[in-house]
């Protein structure tokens, strides 16, 4: 080995000149003490390791330079494969590179930063230096900020639960299709409410199409096509109940529009009809027998107009107290055509007409053939007295 030097200082090695080594093949040479240049070393003949660094015994190498493919390795492998290769742990206190990273690689590269050797799935962004991917898992301990959208092929866990804004706002949250441009969930963090495919949401919780649920179980009212606007009691529609005087709570039911039952359905109490009852077969029937099943009544409901019996199969007009026949009148009956009694009885049919006052009798009135007046019949121990005196 041939060495130049200008000035050599004993205890430290100065060189203050250029420092050239040659092919030459010389012994080893030993410095005790420091050696300090301001010049520069120079290998005069390229190859791959062509200055090294190794320990005592020569047995391994520290610090290797390849002169040949300008490469430096610390504690490398069997080759140097990059530009700067470290085979173990490294410590700086700043990493500043013009490209792109590559971390837990074995020397493939690519445009972007990346942990692992995997390609980027989302090319359409993960382009340059400063994109990064990992492959791998990541954990973060401190808080984390994306200024970008974010996207999460799997299931998203939350420790305890809670996502909140940035900042509170009618949109604050927005799960939306994959082009961006429908809502289908929408949460107001500013007024707590919260929105399914809804456009402003007006209420607490507002559904802009069909809604499908097993149960309904609300404290308050329902208010059913309706924009908003509450009352007290449930209702379909906007209308004000005409019945204030009983449709007061949540429990009790305004449908403003019309009501359609395919079933059975029963009223426990008072029911009113202030248009036309139409039957489809007819039929109508009490849910128990009794001799007053059914009583058409005035509206207090002190006067019986017409009483239906349907244990007896009896009918009576007026305030009949009971029912002795199939059926009775308690007053003055008039009839506007012919009135047939036992026509299709084949067995002797009678006609009562029956009085409970003591003297008075029966009276039978009947037109006069001249239409001018009435003769009247009474009857008194099977004689017959015709007159034109009101029996009555």
């Amino acid at each position: 080995m041939k060495k130049i030097f200008t000035r050599i200082i004993v205890g430290s090695m100065i060189i203050s000149t250029a420092f050239v080594l040659s092919g030459w093949a010389q012994a080893d040479s030993t410095i005790g003490t420091n050696i300090s240049t301001t010049g520069t070393l120079t290998v005069k003949s390229n190859s791959t390791s062509a200055v090294s660094f190794q320990n005592a015994a020569g047995t391994s190498t520290l610090v290797l330079f390849d002169s040949g493919a300008l490469r430096l390795g610390v504690n490398y492998g069997s080759s140097l494969d990059a530009s700067f290769e470290v085979g173990g742990t490294a410590s700086a206190n700043y990493l500043v590179t013009r490209n792109a990273v590559q971390i837990g690689n074995s020397g493939a590269t690519v445009a972007y930063s990346r942990f692992g050797t995997s390609a980027a799935g989302h090319s359409n962004y993960i382009t340059a230096a400063d994109d990064i991917l990992i492959s791998g898992d990541l954990e973060i301990d401190g808080s984390v900020s994306f200024a970008g959208p974010a996207s999460i092929s799997g299931i998203l866990f939350l420790a305890n639960g809670q996502v909140r804004p940035r900042t509170d706002a009618t949109t604050a949250f927005r799960f939306q299709n994959a082009v961006g441009d429908t809502s289908a969930l929408t949460i107001d963090t500013s007024n707590s409410r919260v929105g399914i495919a809804a456009g402003t949401i007006d209420v607490f919780f507002e559904v802009g199409g069909t809604a499908s649920a097993n149960y309904l179980v609300t404290e308050n009212s329902i208010q059913i096509g309706n924009s908003g606007a509450t009352v007290a009691y449930s209702r379909f529609g906007t209308n004000a109940t005409g019945h204030s005087n009983y449709i007061t709570a949540s429990n009790d039911l305004l449908i403003t529009g019309d009501l359609e039952v395919d079933a059975s359905v029963a009223f426990a109490g008072p029911a009113s009809i202030s248009g036309i009852l139409f039957l489809a077969n007819g039929q109508v029937r009490p849910e128990a027998n009794s001799t007053t099943a059914f009583r058409f009544q005035n509206a207090a409901g002190g006067t019986t107009v017409l009483t239906v019996d349907s244990t007896n199969t009896r009918v009576g007009v007026g305030a009949v107290n009971t029912l002795d026949v199939a059926f009775e009148v308690a007053g003055v009956a008039s009839a506007s055509g012919g009135l047939f009694v036992g026509a299709a009885n084949n067995a002797t049919t009678s006609i009562t007409f029956d009085s409970i006052h003591a003297s008075r009798g029966a009276c039978l009135e009947i037109k006069d053939r001249d239409g001018a007046g009435f003769t009247y019949l009474r009857v008194n121990d099977g004689t017959g007295t015709f007159s034109t005196t009101s029996c009555k």
